[in-house]
Formats: C-alpha cells, structure tokens, sequence
C-alpha cells in the first residue's frame, strides 16, 4: 500500500471532532509508503486494535484488522495533546 485515499468513510456522519482529537477529513491521497505502522505492545490478541504511523506533518490511524483500509489522519500538534490527555488520566473511568 503506498497511497491511501482520504476522506469521509461512507455511512458515517461528518463528525468535525471526536473528543478532543479532530478527525481530519480531506479528500486526497496521503503517500503511506515509507510508513511503519506499529501496535501497542499493550494490545489484547482478540484483534480489536489500532495501529499508528509517524508521517512528515502528522500521525495515521488504522485499524489492524483491515490494513489496506481506511485511515485517520491528524496533525501532530493533536496527536500530542491526544496522548497528554491519556497520560493525564484524562480519559479514565471514574
């Protein structure tokens, strides 16, 4: 897979946001050729996981039971704030 096409999954609503971390939805082509798609080490075996890549000017979000499928891209500045969030504590059950 070298380049995915990005833009508004069918049958879904044109969301602008999805908790704190904006859905960029731009139709076009993103080069995923040099990406390395990677899991956590922290992912159950039932297959229900995301995969992330670092590309020049943000991150892309898959899910692992469909590679060649479609991805999420945001900005790094939002992938930055998503992840403090997580180490915040933010997201966790109360």
């Amino acid at each position: 897979m070298d380049k995915v096409a990005i833009g508004k999954p069918a049958g879904l609503q044109d969301l602008s946001t999805c908790g704190s971390l904006p859905r960029v939805n731009v139709p076009g082509e993103v080069d995923l050729s040099g990406a390395r798609f990677r899991k956590s080490s922290q992912s159950f075996a039932n297959g229900n996981c995301v995969e992330v890549a670092f590309i020049p000017g943000g991150t892309v979000v898959r899910d692992s039971k469909d590679p060649s499928g479609p991805v999420l891209l945001v900005t790094e500045a939002h992938w930055r704030g998503f992840i403090g969030k997580i180490q915040s504590g933010s997201y966790d059950s109360r």
